[in-house]
């Protein structure tokens, strides 16, 4: 086992170790296999990151660079977000939102029985409209009992 890290793999370890929180006190006293997993580097590099914690001039050159390395990611503006999708237009009408109740996991039966603040809410609508609505089916309702 060669006695210092291979520099490039170092120089990953420390953007790895400057992007996380506390990751300098992580990578000198948590677990080698847990360090090794979260910063996604082979436990010998953690093993080899802290022989150079035991060494006073070495620690002084990792503490530094990883306080470069986070400056320079607190410099680095952050990727844009892609756009979340558009959400569905909340229905405008009684019958648009009985189709909505329809496709909806909870149902119709959650528009018509359930309290019509939670099902305004779920759908995004007045109560008036859901109470519209429900007068809507219980008079399809009817109709079906009809013929």
């Amino acid at each position: 086992m060669s006695r210092s890290p291979d520099p490039q793999d170092l120089r990953e370890l420390i953007r790895r170790v400057a992007a996380h929180h506390r990751g300098l006190a992580f990578l000198h006293q948590g677990d080698v296999e847990s360090v090794a997993l979260t910063l996604h580097v082979h436990p010998f590099l953690v093993v080899k990151a802290r022989a150079l914690l035991d060494d006073p001039d070495a620690r002084a050159r990792l503490i530094d660079a990883v306080r470069l390395a986070r400056q320079e990611l607190d410099r680095t503006p952050p990727a844009p977000e892609p756009p979340a999708p558009a959400a569905p237009a909340p229905p405008c009408c009684a019958r648009d939102l009985i189709r909505a109740a329809e496709h909806h996991p909870y149902g119709t039966s959650f528009l018509i029985h359930g309290y019509p603040e939670s099902v305004a809410v779920v759908f995004h609508v007045h109560p008036d409209l859901v109470f519209r609505a429900r007068d809507i089916l219980v008079r399809w309702q009817r109709m079906k009992h009809l013929h």
